[in-house]
């Protein structure tokens, strides 16, 4: 029984692992690397996910945007991170002991 089980699960695991590695071979992106590791138990989510990506991977971007007066025009907005003071070595030590 439990040798049926787990022939069945590992039989499941290469089926699973082929057609992701068939569908991407279809798609043209088998060799992308961020592809590969996005892979889930829903198939609609993958194909949406690698439409995205794909989409995204095509797309480009002019380097004169950042030159533009638009995009210099933008504020910083940032605060600077003040340095707070480290606690006790123990945090979960009684607080009347000195450490």
């Amino acid at each position: 029984m439990k040798k049926l089980f787990f022939s069945s699960l590992v039989l499941v695991a290469v089926a699973s692992t082929a057609a992701v590695f068939i569908a991407q071979r279809a798609m043209g992106q088998a060799g992308n690397p961020l592809i590969q590791s996005m892979v889930s138990a829903n198939p609609t989510m993958n194909f949406e996910v690698l439409n995205i990506l794909g989409k995204l991977e095509a797309s480009q971007i002019d380097a004169a945007f950042f030159e533009s007066p638009l995009f210099q025009s933008l504020q910083d907005f940032s605060l600077q991170v003040v340095e707070e003071p480290v606690g006790r070595k123990d945090p979960f030590s009684a607080p009347d002991s000195a450490q």
